[in-house]
């Protein structure tokens, strides 16, 4: 069975590779592009330096808190050209390594134009020459509609299901919209992202459900953890700044460093995972990442509101009873209750995740639990067979189920001897 599942995995694949002619110009398509962007973002850094990192608010902020003018353009070209070189060093490798491969080349492109045009220096290099400004959109165009294709497209490389052809003409006019119009993203037309993003999310559960292999699977499991971690490392960066002091909060330069690099943190897990999803979907086992991280990512919330919540309490309670400041037996005493509610906590949450979220694996796991435990007790071969049958039956569900039990070598010596014995017998006599 793994086997014919391997062979109709390897024959799906084979129908998405390019070809001949189809493959040279896709290959010469992306090292163009790739040189251009590459140019682009070298020549917009002066000038992308001078009217966002530098400006006079900038400047003076940065006299006044006796901040080195040289780390901080340092640290804010740094970051943002990591991410950029990120992006751009996974296209090259996905390209490398599997040009041919149709969803490989189109995730490569992806973020090729994505990370080094739409996030790149030259989305903000403008000029009031207009073929200028066409060579410089280009990119900015196929970025921003690669992006949303992609997901129409992966993992098969094919538009799964079929109406999802038309959201992808669709979303090439907006974007041709948005992109010669720059100011219609903030009018009633930016709006209608949306509905292109929610298209892009059924279609992948749909695909999902419906249509995806065994890998395909593993594959948008891969991207779905990246991309949900890259927003929530967004989210707790945006939620975090309002904690930040007033003075903090309105600093441009304190926004460059703290915003810019949260924002770069979260952008570079996208190739990193899509990366893995293409190239080493089966390095890891996905399934058990996901699992550990929503048992200790909800196991951290929790103690931790525990944490305030109990040290609040008590510095109140304690602070009543003795009338005067009760804070180090307060922090104390909560981290000792924390210390002790942790392991019987986190048996708890990992409880409820299998059950809520690995219902099949939970229920296969005290199978295989009480099977072992009956091994102990049962000694008739008759019934232990049907023990086994029943246990891959409810754990594995096969279509057909067959066993074979081979009599063990002793006794086969044994019988052989006895057949042997009487044929000695009548030479002898």
């Amino acid at each position: 069975m793994e086997v014919q599942q391997n062979h109709s995995e390897t024959d799906l694949a084979t129908k998405t590779y390019l070809r001949g002619g189809w493959l040279l110009t896709a290959r010469l398509v992306w090292v163009l592009l790739a040189l251009l962007i590459v140019v682009l973002n070298v020549l917009a850094v002066p000038p992308v330096i001078a009217s966002t990192f530098l400006t006079p608010g900038v400047v003076r902020e940065l006299h006044s808190l006796g901040f080195s003018l040289t780390l901080y353009l340092t640290l804010v070209i740094g970051m943002n050209g990591l991410c950029i070189g990120l992006y751009l060093a996974m296209a090259a490798l996905l390209f490398w390594r599997r040009s041919h491969d149709r969803m490989a080349y189109f995730g490569s492109l992806t973020l090729l134009t994505f990370g080094g045009a739409v996030g790149g220096f030259q989305s903000n290099f403008t000029s009031s020459s207009l073929v200028w400004n066409l060579i410089v959109f280009v990119p900015f165009l196929v970025g921003q509609t690669a992006f949303l294709v992609f997901f129409y497209l992966f993992p098969s490389g094919r538009f799964v299901p079929r109406w999802t052809i038309w959201p992808t003409l669709l979303s090439v006019l907006y974007w041709c919209a948005m992109t010669a119009d720059p100011d219609l993203n903030s009018g009633p037309l930016g709006i209608l992202i949306l509905p292109f993003l929610l298209t892009t999310i059924i279609a992948q559960i749909y695909r999902y459900r419906r249509v995806s292999t065994f890998r395909e699977r593993q594959q948008t499991k891969w991207l779905v953890f990246g991309f949900v971690l890259a927003m929530l490392i967004f989210i707790l960066s945006r939620v975090l700044v309002f904690i930040l002091p007033p003075a903090v909060l309105n600093s441009q330069v304190a926004g460059n460093l703290v915003g810019g690099g949260s924002a770069d943190l979260a952008l570079m897990l996208i190739p990193i995972f899509l990366g893995i999803a293409i190239l080493r979907d089966r390095l890891f086992d996905i399934d058990l990442i996901i699992n550990r991280t929503l048992v200790y990512g909800l196991l951290t919330g929790i103690l931790a509101a525990l944490y305030i919540g109990l040290t609040i309490g008590l510095e109140s309670l304690v602070g009543l009873i003795a009338r005067q400041s009760s804070q180090p037996v307060g922090i104390v005493l909560s981290t000792l209750a924390i210390a002790a509610l942790f392991q019987p906590l986190r048996h708890r949450v990992q409880n409820v995740i299998d059950r809520r979220f690995y219902r099949h694996k939970y229920d296969a796991q005290k199978t295989l639990a009480a099977f072992a435990s009956t091994l102990h007790n049962e000694v008739h071969l008759q019934e232990l067979s049907e023990h086994v049958l029943a246990v891959i039956n409810e754990t594995m569900q096969p279509a057909h189920i067959s066993l074979w039990l081979r009599a063990p070598r002793q006794s086969i010596e044994q019988v052989s001897r006895h057949v042997e014995q009487p044929e000695r017998r009548n030479k002898d006599s």
